[in-house]
């Protein structure tokens, strides 16, 4: 069903929201949005009502957020921006706790989660430093930092959680790098990643659930209108 109304989210100019959907049984749609950072959520008959309610906001979460992720089991989400930001929300309590771990001035442009035996970790990009940062949340530690090629813009992570595919940017060229986060989390030296030229103006990635097929879209060169798609990767174990 396709809704003839767009639904309205309040206080979201300017900027581009960022949306996410609580997970099953819930399936609540949210949106971080606005210049403060406002946490909003609807409820589920939004795609039902002629004239859905207005959203409920959660929280502010502060200028600057450019990035959120919500938790594996959705009782928590994550989000971070610019001047070293890096905070939780808890969505039972509606407390906010910040992450003081990220080196200073660190820029968070992007965030994944990453499952593993100790809770979610949190794979982390900094477009000014180049760097991919590892962080336990639950009890804040630096796990780990790596150099990236290039500039990241988005990431994605694998479904087992070993991998982190990094969209970066630099002079109008676009790359990929993969990231071996299981190393990362244990200490081992991981090698800079090789980068993958991919199609300039490249935005978020998405993988299959098999894990073995990365789709990236790109816009290309705006002035040519045949330009632009998406890039299709295999990926090989190895």
């Amino acid at each position: 069903q396709v809704e003839s109304q767009p639904i309205d989210i309040q206080n979201s100019n300017p900027g581009t929201p960022i949306l996410a959907v609580l997970p099953a049984p819930d399936n609540r749609l949210l949106a971080l949005a606005g210049p403060q950072g406002e946490l909003l959520r609807w409820e589920t008959d939004i795609d039902t009502q002629v004239t859905p309610a207005a959203a409920t906001s959660l929280v502010q979460l502060g200028a600057g957020q450019t990035s959120f992720v919500l938790g594996s089991d959705g009782s928590k989400s994550y989000s971070g921006g610019t001047g070293n930001q890096l905070q939780s929300f808890d969505f039972s309590s509606s407390s906010t706790t910040a992450i003081n771990v990220l080196p200073a001035g660190a820029n968070v442009t992007a965030m994944g989660v990453m499952q593993s035996s100790s809770g979610d970790l949190l794979a982390i990009c900094d477009n000014g430093a180049s760097k991919l940062y590892l962080v336990n949340p639950t009890s804040p530690t630096l796990i780990g930092t790596l150099a990236l090629q290039h500039p990241p813009a988005s990431l994605v992570i694998s479904p087992d959680s070993r991998q982190a595919y990094v969209v970066e940017q630099d002079a109008g060229t676009s790359y990929v790098e993969a990231v071996d986060l299981a190393s990362l989390q244990s200490g081992t030296s991981v090698p800079p990643g090789v980068p993958i030229a991919i199609g300039s103006d490249s935005q978020a990635p998405a993988i299959s659930a098999s894990g073995q097929t990365l789709y990236i879209p790109y816009t290309g060169d705006p002035q040519n209108s045949t330009d632009g798609g998406v890039a299709i990767l295999d990926i090989e174990s190895s």
